[in-house]
């Protein structure tokens, strides 16, 4: 943790450098850089993106509540929302079609970051379930996947196909992406700050008086569990603190994430009262 700002700058850190399982969190990534393409003149946020049976993903609450539940286009506006807002796999997998992951790691290279994130959300299940079509998965073979036990399944962290970050490496990210280091036109800094702005992280995690701009993630898979929150809050009156927070851990160690998820929105939620309540103007 970073806080920066008026008034004295401090640091906060435990295992910084440890690239854990990070589960949707790396989805800020993937919309940064389709918003440098938009700052570029190569995309657009009302083009529209097709979403169909190549892009369906599985643990899709607004494209795909159902299977092939949602087909035909929208505009890129409304799926950076969805991969945000609702951590949307298959809007994610549509953001990572039109961008090309290729670019999303050379930014990633670019800042001095270790991160690592897969090829697509879908080519990631396939890998942990260990099916050896991962990497050309079609929907119904997702679908058997999903309905099945895994035969030969893969640890969620891995060399392979994962969503690993540090978070010195989120710290890093959000303190330069959230201040438009990244971009060249002022405008994308709003667009950057207003989609993370509608994480449904914000009403588990943070209190009232702060202005969080944030991802998080979650995984439950074979006795692996991964919790993770990251990004920027903004106290006022001018105060930044700039945070990543991951939790890996095991069936031995604990529960569910669903179960461990409360205590840890929880303690979040306590961290920031007291930063608001030391740093803010109430």
């Amino acid at each position: 943790m970073h806080s920066s700002g008026r008034g004295r700058d401090f640091v906060v850190e435990h295992n910084p450098n440890a690239a854990l399982s990070c589960g949707s969190a790396f989805k800020a990534f993937v919309l940064l850089e389709f918003l440098r393409m938009v700052d570029n003149g190569e995309a657009t946020l009302d083009e529209l993106l097709p979403v169909d049976s190549t892009v369906w993903s599985l643990s899709s609450p607004v494209l795909t509540p159902w299977p092939g539940a949602v087909s035909g286009q929208i505009n890129a506006q409304t799926a950076m929302d969805a991969m945000i807002s609702r951590s949307d796999n298959t809007a994610t997998d549509m953001l990572l079609k039109r961008v090309g992951v290729a670019r999303v790691r050379d930014f990633l290279a670019s800042i001095g970051s270790t991160g690592r994130i897969p090829d697509s959300t879908r080519s990631f299940f396939g890998y942990i379930f260990g099916a050896p079509d991962w990497q050309t998965l079609t929907w119904e073979r997702v679908l058997e996947l999903d309905a099945s036990d895994p035969e030969h399944p893969n640890p969620v962290l891995n060399d392979v196909s994962t969503m690993a970050v540090s978070p010195r490496d989120f710290v890093s990210f959000y303190s330069r992406a959230l201040q438009g280091e990244f971009f060249n036109h002022p405008q994308l800094v709003p667009a950057f700050r207003g989609v993370l702005a509608l994480s449904e992280a914000i009403p588990r995690a943070m209190p009232l008086g702060v202005n969080p701009f944030i991802k998080g993630g979650s995984i439950d898979f074979n006795g692996d569990h991964a919790l993770c929150l990251a990004g920027g809050v903004f106290i006022p009156p001018a105060r930044w603190v700039y945070f990543g927070m991951t939790l890996n851990w095991t069936d031995a160690e604990a529960g569910t994430v669903k179960e461990v998820g409360p205590q840890f929105g929880a303690v979040v939620t306590q961290i920031f009262t007291q930063l608001r309540d030391r740093l803010g103007n109430g």
